[in-house]
């Protein structure tokens, strides 16, 4: 079929060197002449040409609209890759080709040769780990072969197991089927072992052999080193701004937030990242220059906690647990029953006395418990169906929660929305953020949305800021304290949609909104119910989504995709004030349905 295709687009360039040409365009915005793209057997490209003409994209007839954009989802192969554009509008002709690489081709093998990928070798980087510990070896090459491990200064090699996987799978598949392109590439040799085998603390390297059926081999060792800690226990201390706990070096998020001057348990360091021993079955990451390590002999990071002090206020109910040291901290919520778990990492519960009065405030009953040895835990059954936010902290050694009280909103005759304060995010700026077929960007459509949106909410009572107001550049980072510092109920972020390459557009696209915190999930749902409703897209559903823009926990936040830039349909759409007024109507109905569902006051 791709050898017909071919046929048929020589012959269209023969037949136009008989024709009078003059000059047309083809401007493609995606993809940029090339770039690389990863391992996919088809990707999109989209750009605009003259309105009405013929364009055919690798001998494919392809739909021209009448703004003269285009969107094509084409095959294609591994390696270099060239989209051969023909764009024919009556006698006048033009072409462009456009050259990318498709796929990982340095990860492709000769069949018959011996190939370690350097930098797949594990350890990539130092590891000081406590005695016991279980760690993966290996690394990636050519399959089929026999693959050894040892640690260095041993002679004995140790068998590695093969694995034969195309590569990981990507996050963006959540988005839509990502078809891989077919070629075969290393397979992943993997063992595993537990480092009190180590002989002693000194760092050993791990050597590794790549054996075929002959006898011919090929050995490298690993950059990064493992070494045993030491017995003697150390402190460390958070230093700077507030930091993010992760699971693994680089990997997801464990606890939010954490202060400087919160103290853990030292336990080694893998790959920059400081290893710390939270409670006996948890451990976290830091990046090293975010901690400081303690002189030996400081005391360990454990606290009794012998009572609970809960207060109402007008706007909040605080929750404070006084203790010896500042400790790491996570809050859970829940919803269905409302609830929120505070768990203390380093707390021992000793816990004889909890005051609050339950008829005064948010909490409706307060208990403890020991989840393990130093890890405490104490649950907060709340009154109402919805929670509207929280913030955390320490004053002095005193951790505090304080849980926001529902706003006063809506009344007799008025909108849902009277009294709320609202901030409205205008994704992007500086950064241009997805482009349309026809040169339109995100942040020139987000922010057209956002000022129609505010005057509806103005309209109606409600006290609105955005992040932005033109093209001022503001930093993402920025914006949530810009919502934080306005005291904002709720934060909408707004912005419109692109795919990662291999998706297919004409498939996989339309509305969609995202939350973090359980609490914004059902405002999350309303919104994205009526503006699906409004502006008749495609529902592309609703996602748990840790972004910048929804991680703030002290309001309702959630950020929305309208519909999908890249789509010519679509952008044309954007670009008119109905589309963009029925945007802005829709949020603002989901904005209402929930408060409806949350009552008013």
């Amino acid at each position: 079929m791709r050898f017909i295709k071919g046929i048929i687009f020589t012959l269209s360039i023969i037949l136009i060197c008989f024709q009078s040409a003059k000059a047309g365009y083809i401007n493609v915005i995606y993809p940029k002449p090339n770039s690389s793209i990863p391992a996919v057997d088809s990707t999109f490209i989209f750009g605009n040409t003259i309105p009405h003409s013929q364009l055919y994209i690798n001998g494919i007839l392809t739909p021209v609209y009448k703004n003269g954009a285009f969107l094509a989802f084409i095959d294609v192969e591994t390696g270099d890759f060239t989209f051969e554009l023909l764009d024919i509008d009556g006698s006048d002709t033009t072409t462009l080709m456009l050259p990318i690489k498709i796929g990982w081709t340095r990860e492709k093998f000769n069949s018959d040769s011996l190939y370690i990928k350097s930098n797949s070798i594990l350890p990539t980087a130092d590891a000081l780990l406590p005695p016991n510990e279980i760690i993966e070896l290996g690394f990636r090459g050519t399959p089929n072969r026999y693959a050894y491990y040892r640690l260095e200064g041993s002679s004995i090699w140790l068998p590695l197991y093969e694995s034969k996987q195309i590569k990981e799978e990507s996050s963006e598949e959540v988005f839509g089927d990502i078809p891989k392109e077919k070629t075969t590439f290393l397979s992943t040799y993997r063992n595993y072992i537990q480092i009190s085998n180590i002989a002693d603390s000194t760092q050993k390297s791990i050597e590794y052999k790549l054996v075929d059926t002959i006898g011919d081999s090929v050995v490298m060792k690993s950059n990064g080193k493992i070494s045993i800690l030491k017995n003697n226990i150390r402190v460390v201390e958070f230093t700077g701004r507030a930091e993010i706990v992760r699971t693994k070096p680089y990997a997801g998020y464990l606890l939010l937030y954490q202060q400087p001057g919160i103290r853990a348990i030292y336990d080694g360091y893998e790959d920059n990242f400081v290893r710390l021993r939270l409670s006996p079955s948890i451990t976290g990451f830091v990046p090293e220059d975010s901690v400081s390590i303690l002189p030996e002999g400081t005391p360990l990071p454990i606290s009794k906690i012998r009572f609970i002090k809960i207060e109402s206020f007008s706007k909040e109910t605080v929750i404070n647990i006084p203790l010896s040291c500042k400790l790491p901290f996570r809050i859970e919520q829940e919803v269905n029953p409302s609830r929120i778990n505070i768990l203390i990492y380093g707390g021992i519960g000793d816990t004889d006395w909890i005051k609050y009065i339950p008829d005064r405030g948010i909490v409706k009953v307060a208990y403890w418990s020991q989840v393990e040895d130093n890890l405490f835990k104490l649950t907060l059954e709340l009154k109402g169906k919805y929670q509207w936010g929280y913030s955390t902290g320490y004053n002095e050694n005193t951790f505090y929660l304080k849980i926001k009280k529902k706003p006063k909103y809506g009344g007799l005759l008025k909108s849902p929305v009277n009294g709320l304060r609202i901030v409205i995010d205008p994704g992007h700026c500086p950064d241009a953020g997805a482009v349309g077929p026809t040169g339109l960007t995100e942040r020139e459509v987000n922010l057209w949305i956002a000022h129609k949106l505010r005057k509806l909410l103005e309209s109606k009572g409600a006290k609105v800021i955005q992040t932005r107001y033109g093209y001022e550049p503001v930093a993402i980072y920025d914006r949530p304290k810009i919502a934080k510092n306005f005291g904002a109920d709720i934060l909408i972020s707004i912005h419109n949609n692109a795919l990662p390459d291999g998706v297919n557009p004409f498939t996989d696209n339309g509305v969609s909104t995202y939350y973090y915190h359980p609490q914004s999930k059902a405002l999350a749902e309303d919104i994205q119910k009526c503006l699906t409703e409004e502006i008749k897209l495609p529902d592309f559903g609703v996602y748990y989504g840790n972004l910048a823009l929804t991680r703030p926990s002290e309001m309702l936040s959630v950020l929305v995709e309208c519909a999908f830039i890249m789509i010519p349909e679509q952008e044309s759409q954007l670009k008119t004030r109905e589309f963009q007024n029925k945007c802005a109507k829709g949020i603002y109905e989901g904005i209402c349905d929930f408060l409806k569902e949350a009552g008013g006051n």
